[in-house]
């Protein structure tokens, strides 16, 4: 479907040209060739009269209907069944027997590129939340649409294993009442549950501090400040283990995730890594005659983000340790030393979007050839009804606690099927993982969204799930024609008029996957094979409640190449979205 979009706009081009329109005008010219929602009104449309009505001085009808006049006449009939004004727009209806292939994706700004996505960024010593989460399953599923777009990819995540949350978590170890869980049958998930829990006393007795006045909170901070100096600088030898441990149980636990979720992260920065790194760009730039930094309050420098209509923010502190911008920009050189990229993309939550325009664009002022192919994502959070996350107060859901929860119910559905105790364990957790990551994927990832379990793990409707059983059916369609001959009663050629209104429409809606995969890579965009996935296994349901593809013991092969076509793009669908298929359900 591409190709053709592509064949419609290069004939809408030449309509401006008889029109007198000049080439320094059509440049300037953007109009839209997309796959029409109602595929009842055609496979493609144009809003090309309603862009041209300011141009041409008409009304966009009258546009619509000469442009349509012209594309009949001009469009290729072997392709083009028939092309119709209708209202502003022009629909466009291929032949019933078009043929398309599963085309590679080449995106002009993918095909080539070398592209580094940094994504989920979790911190040691803390829990794995639902914003990690969250930026996991967009992440992977943005870096698998840029590989599908014919880029060549990296992916990263950055660790804070320095600054405040650990000198509050170290400190708050002081107050727990339960030992160091060192013991080897204590789980690595225990361990770190004590990790995060030792963060939430420290700042419940910070918060107690400060109730108690100025004075108190000042002798508190202080010893956080000391504690914080001593990580970052290494000098306290009992620290040092206990921080390594911690550390270390902490990456442990993030890679049992991943290997659940489906990540592989080709390189892992720490914030200890690029501390130093930042922190020596920012010192000598500050000596610089043209320096974009500046020296504040007690010595701190900061960089004046005012003049570029931004905020401004400290990168070097009174302490001089660096500040998580200053490390932004360790970081940014550290990722081009370790692989020259094209392109840099990272995505975080959107409470991080002013701090990235900040540290952006001082990037892009310190090292211009790296700061120019950064760029950010921002996305939203998830909720449920009801409850609010504060990893400092304790109220958080633990992305391993809610992956666990969310594959119990899984279990649960799959509790009576005729399914070894492993396979139910395997396929309810990548149920489970399926249900998380569409309830996130099918929506626009820039917004908040609030997550409905029952929903999302049900076999109806909107829901991953619902995508990887109707890939199920199919294989137990396949399984019965085993050993089966092929019908010998003629059949219609797929796409004939004679073949049933819903075979027609499923073989339709296959033409367009990859028009929706180049717009979702387009846009960064994956909720339209989200929603394209939706809509391909409701209409295969519908066609095969409506069609026999075995009967008296004869498989009719028309229909079944449907199914297995079908089964290609969901299963193609699914695997770009970073989600698992499964034999069985």
């Amino acid at each position: 479907m591409l190709q053709i979009a592509e064949l419609i706009k290069i004939h809408c081009i030449s309509f401006l040209k008889k029109n007198d329109i000049s080439e320094e005008e059509i440049e300037k010219i953007k109009f839209t060739v997309d796959v029409n929602k109602d595929i009842d009104r055609g496979d493609l449309y144009t809003n090309f009269a309603l862009v041209m009505s300011k141009l041409f001085n008409q009304n966009p009808i009258v546009i619509a209907i000469n442009l349509a006049e012209y594309l009949h006449q001009q469009l290729d009939k072997t392709i083009f069944k028939k092309v119709e004004a209708a209202d502003a727009y022009v629909n466009f209806y291929l032949i019933d027997n078009f043929e398309t292939k599963t085309e590679k994706i080449n995106h002009p700004e993918f095909t080539g590129k070398k592209i580094a996505y940094e994504y989920t960024d979790p911190n040691p010593m803390k829990e794995f939340h639902i914003g990690h989460l969250m930026s996991n399953t967009i992440g992977e599923a943005i870096s698998r649409l840029g590989e599908l777009g014919g880029a060549e990819i990296k992916r990263y995540s950055y660790q804070g294993d320095t600054g405040r949350h650990l000198a509050v978590t170290m400190w708050g170890l002081r107050f727990m009442e339960n030992p160091w869980p060192d013991a080897e049958s204590i789980t690595i998930t225990d361990k770190v549950k004590f990790l995060g829990q030792a963060y939430v006393t420290g700042n419940a007795k910070l918060a107690e501090a400060k109730e108690k006045g100025e004075q108190e909170y000042s002798r508190v901070m202080t010893e956080i400040e000391i504690m914080n100096q001593k990580i970052y600088d290494r000098s306290d030898d009992e620290v040092n283990t206990l921080y390594d441990q911690g550390k270390e149980w902490s990456l442990q636990k993030f890679e049992q995730l991943y290997e659940v979720l489906g990540t592989k992260f080709d390189h892992y920065f720490f914030e200890s890594q690029t501390a130093p790194v930042g922190l020596k760009i920012v010192e000598e730039n500050l000596h610089a005659t043209s320096s974009i930094f500046t020296t504040g309050e007690n010595d701190a420098i900061i960089f004046q983000g005012e003049a570029y209509d931004l905020h401004t923010r400290v990168f070097i502190n009174a302490k001089g340790i660096p500040t998580y911008e200053s490390k932004e920009i360790g970081l940014a050189q550290m990722k081009y030393n370790v692989w020259n990229f094209d392109r840099s993309i990272v995505i975080t939550a959107n409470e991080q979007n002013e701090v990235f325009k900040v540290t952006n664009k001082a990037i892009t002022l310190l090292m211009p050839d790296i700061g120019s192919k950064m760029e950010h994502l921002g996305h939203g959070m998830m909720s449920f009804v009801g409850q609010k996350m504060s990893s400092r107060t304790g109220k958080i859901i633990a992305g391993d606690e809610f992956l666990e929860e969310m594959m119990a119910s899984s279990y649960e559905k799959m509790a009576e099927r005729e399914m070894t105790e492993q396979e139910k364990q395997n396929v309810s957790k990548d149920i489970a993982v399926a249900a998380i990551k569409f309830s996130i994927l099918k929506q626009n990832f820039r917004k908040n969204i609030i997550f409905d379990k029952e929903k999302a793990l049900s076999l109806e409707g909107d829901s991953g799930p619902y995508i990887q059983y109707a890939i199920v059916r199919i294989n137990s369609i396949e399984k019965k024609t085993e050993g089966l001959g092929i019908s010998d009663v003629t059949t219609v050629p797929l796409g004939e008029n004679e073949m049933s209104p819903e075979a027609q429409n499923l073989n339709r809606t296959l033409w367009r996957f990859d028009h929706m995969c180049y717009k979702a890579i387009d846009e960064f965009a994956p909720q339209y094979i989200a929603q394209y996935l939706i809509d391909l296994a409701s209409r295969f349901n519908s066609f095969y409640s409506k069609n026999k593809i075995i009967e008296d013991e004869k498989v009719n092969k028309e229909l079944f190449d449907l199914c297995v076509k079908t089964r290609e793009v969901l299963t193609q669908g699914l695997t770009t979205l970073g989600i698992r298929v499964v034999p069985k359900m």
